[in-house]
């Protein structure tokens, strides 16, 4: 489902599940500037993995101080954090009461293999992909032990290669391991209307750190379906992709139909988009850019999604992605979608909604799923019209 593929790949980006158990003192400070070197005041410093935040005062100074957990080392009360070393990913496991999977993605987020489903014995392990399990190059690596998780993106070995698969390290092997102790974080600051810095630290110990961020220009508001508006999005450049199976982007197969030229009923102009719900059980489509690395939507920092929605689809979810669908789906009867009433509603959900999007990095400038979540109503058949759906800038 379009939902679960967005799950598997904002794990991608987001910072590795580990467990804790010592702790290290955070004491860092600087400040942030503009592009001319400017302090900016009311900035947000925070720190990813230790969760700690301030604000920046009147100057563009800030201080972020307190005491955050650091990776345990086996012996203590939970396992290390997983480490990507060459082609392998090494790894402790600090009893054999927790399970361990090792499932391997493409970079679609498609499951390819789940390479390992068991429980280990206490120790250090190192588990190396090869093209016996999978066949192409470069995947993404996905590590549980028990509640602790880490994903890393990975070349595989040669296919007959001894080093593939899970092996057992040594006791020098174990020994080393144990012995990490490392910081690994992202500073980041932000503000509206500003692109956001981020820096990745390997120390809570640090002084004088300069974050330099800088300052958007609002742009326009881009018809993305929309006759109302003279800023239209340009359709040469950009793709529309219909789901209705597991695996998403199926173009070929689908029973999920879209009108995007329907002039049966309108919210405003001469039509509407008009979709028609498969018999699959969950239904999705959306429009991306054709250039697959993204492009830059920074101007709409602090902006929303506009749109008027009408239909007999018992639920609804919108996201607006980057990084190839690294999103939040939000439900839209939470913004003021009605189902089965008649009536074309304005729903208006503001860009943060979707949760920390990258905006220069956008990757679907909007797509729908219905239902909003796995397991919601759905009815085959059942239908929808969107109109004016449009990116605002910030007012």
């Amino acid at each position: 489902m379009f939902s679960n593929k967005a799950k598997v790949l904002c794990a991608f980006v987001g910072a590795a599940a580990v467990v804790f158990s010592a702790h290290a003192q955070i004491s860092i400070s600087g400040t942030v500037i503009d592009g001319s070197g400017n302090g900016v005041p009311g900035a947000t410093v925070s720190l990813v993995e230790a969760g700690y935040s301030t604000t920046t005062d009147s100057q563009g100074l800030y201080t972020l101080t307190g005491a955050t957990g650091v990776r345990a080392a086996i012996g203590e009360s939970g396992d290390i954090a997983p480490v990507k070393i060459g082609n392998s990913i090494r790894f402790s496991v600090a009893n054999g009461t927790e399970k361990v999977s090792v499932d391997i993605y493409d970079l679609n987020g498609r499951i390819l293999s789940h390479a390992v489903h068991t429980y280990l014995a206490r120790g250090a392990y190192s588990y190396t992909p090869a093209f016996g399990i999978v066949a192409s190059s470069f995947n993404v690596v996905r590590l549980q032990v028990g509640a602790a998780s880490a994903t890393f993106k990975m070349t595989v070995c040669e296919k007959n290669s001894s080093l593939s698969g899970l092996r057992a390290l040594g006791a020098n092997g174990a020994q080393g391991l144990a012995k990490r102790l490392d910081i690994s974080d992202t500073l980041v600051a932000s503000k509206t209307m500003y692109v956001t810095f981020k820096k990745y630290i390997t120390s809570y110990t640090l002084t004088n750190q300069i974050l330099p961020v800088t300052a958007i220009t609002p742009a326009k508001e881009l018809g993305i379906i929309s006759e109302r508006t003279t800023n239209n999005l340009n359709w040469a450049l950009a793709k529309v992709y219909v789901w209705d199976q597991a695996i998403a982007d199926d173009t070929s197969s689908h029973a999920t139909t879209l009108n995007l030229a329907y002039t049966g009923d309108k919210e405003e102009g001469t039509k509407s988009a008009l979709v028609t719900c498969g018999t699959l059980g969950w239904s999705g489509w959306g429009i991306a850019p054709t250039d697959t690395a993204g492009v830059d939507m920074s101007g709409y920092t602090g902006g929303k999604l506009h749109m008027y929605v009408k239909g007999n689809a018992q639920s609804i979810g919108v996201e607006v992605t980057w990084n190839v669908k690294a999103a939040q789906v939000v439900d839209l009867a939470n913004y003021g979608y009605v189902a089965g009433d008649g009536n074309w509603h304005l729903c208006e959900i503001p860009f943060t909604d979707f949760g920390p999007i990258v905006m220069t990095n956008i990757t679907y400038y909007v797509a729908f799923v219905c239902p909003a979540a796995t397991g919601g109503a759905y009815t085959s058949g059942e239908t929808y019209m969107i109109d004016d759906v449009t990116w605002k800038p910030a007012q």
